[in-house]
């Protein structure tokens, strides 16, 4: 299913409407610029926090979550475009706060007449304002900073520093807004709602800072042994303790070899074979991985968080199939053909095509073969530059029987997208491309 149908996206949209309305129904429609600016500063603040609490709650990592959104995959995702939104309505939220004063400054505003002042409230509600305030105005500026450092393609550990920041700023946000919204807010049916999303937020903030996401689901280990199936590649196979539940072929774990460095997201590249034993292709591609070869060795110990995702192998229902992996986004399809030969299982409707900058750098090439004839895949690959590319007229994504093949596709976002932009033009169906999100920043 695509985020942007997900019925999460469309309640949120419903619960905006909501509140509108809700406001509506306990205030008298805004006449002049300072009931307006009120207005936006709390819908803009309410939409801040909601995509907020909401983000945190996605990045918890949870069975259930994953399993509605069609893999952590897409849950990380919705995650980051929700995390947008809040970085957005903040810029909504400040500019209009800090609004009046600039306006009055250039003469397009007359100063607001206040009135006298009531008698001063003491309850603790009251008391808690000033705080408040104090807190949003830290968090908000801190949020501005970090919006944009957690969306550069930053090295991995500092990116990770950026999201564990997030959390403080949550839980920052969450004070903020509770304290400050109008009190007949909170009586409405959306205002409960609402209390309900910020304090799940609140929890997920706590529950990250203090280390518990996916702690339930690790499994401690040793590498059992080191290979490099290509160059600048690794491959490390992990014996894991009795407590790893297992996993379907083309799901991935994040797998931890320094705490300092923490958790870092792999393809497994095995089938489960029920030994506790599974493989990672790791390839060199940023700070960490270049530097992986030289730190690892055989009886280290690791940490595996898993498994996830929902890339798994295809039924055989009779349509033909195109498997379609880029570059190290072969992992899943190494899986894939390990349990289809550990079953004896043949696939004589798959095409699998494989594309690599030169044939040297295809990974496990000989396993790869020996397992595709096995299990009857016809294996293709395809090596850009030695003049060897896949495009949509190739014949394995031809009609047969007036039926259109389904494909699977895993590697590089680009290569990924003009595949299926060319295929829709060809006239495939979208949900005929089935594709794994593997980019969590």
């Amino acid at each position: 299913m695509k985020i942007k149908n997900h019925p999460l996206i469309w309640g949120g949209a419903v619960i905006v409407l909501a509140y509108v309305v809700s406001r509506a129904m306990v205030v008298s429609w805004p006449n002049d610029f300072w009931a307006w600016r009120k207005e936006v500063v709390l819908l803009s603040g309410v939409i801040m926090l909601a995509a907020m609490s909401v983000a945190g709650v996605l990045a918890l990592r949870t069975p259930w979550l994953e399993q509605q959104l069609g893999g952590l995959d897409r849950t990380y995702r919705l995650h980051k475009y929700l995390g947008i939104t809040a970085g957005v309505m903040l810029a909504v939220h400040w500019l209009t706060e800090l609004s009046p004063g600039t306006l009055i400054d250039w003469g397009w505003l007359a100063p607001r007449v206040k009135g006298p002042k009531g008698p001063q409230a003491t309850d603790l509600l009251s008391t808690l304002k000033g705080p408040a305030k104090d807190f949003g105005e830290w968090a908000a500026w801190a949020m501005l900073a970090l919006v944009p450092l957690a969306l550069w393609k930053a090295p991995y550990k500092p990116w990770r520093l950026v999201h564990k920041a997030m959390a403080v700023i949550l839980a920052m946000g969450v004070f903020h807004g509770l304290v400050l919204l109008p009190r007949n807010h909170w009586l409405t049916p959306v205002g409960g709602l609402m209390l309900v999303i910020v304090v799940a937020g609140a929890v997920a903030a706590v529950w990250s800072l203090t280390g518990r996401i996916g702690r339930q689901r690790q499994s401690a280990g040793v590498i059992s042994a080191i290979d490099r199936p290509a160059p600048d590649t690794l491959q490390l196979t992990c014996r894991l303790d009795h407590d790893w539940a297992g996993h379907a072929a083309g799901q991935f774990a994040f797998l931890t070899l320094d705490a300092g460095e923490g958790a870092h997201p792999f393809t497994i590249a095995s089938a489960d074979h029920g030994d506790g034993e599974i493989r990672f292709v790791i390839k060199a591609l940023g700070d960490y991985t270049r530097k992986l070869a030289q730190k690892v060795q055989v009886g280290q110990k690791v940490r595996v968080e898993g498994p996830y995702g929902a890339f798994h192998l295809p039924e055989a229902d009779g349509h033909r199939q195109v498997w379609v992996a880029g570059g190290v986004g072969v992992t899943p399809f190494m899986a894939w053909l390990d349990a289809l030969a550990a079953r004896g299982e043949k696939r004589t409707d798959v095409d699998f095509c494989y594309c690599v900058p030169n044939r040297r750098d295809a990974v496990a090439l000989d396993e790869l073969q020996r397992n595709a004839e096995r299990v009857g895949v016809r294996l293709h690959v395809f090596a850009s530059r030695e003049g060897e590319r896949l495009g949509v007229q190739h014949p394995v994504f031809s009609e047969r029987d007036q039926v259109r093949p389904r494909v699977w596709f895993c590697g590089p976002a680009r290569l990924g997208d003009a595949l299926k932009t060319g295929l829709m033009q060809k006239g495939f169906a979208a949900d005929s491309f089935h594709h794994e999100a593997f980019d969590f920043r």
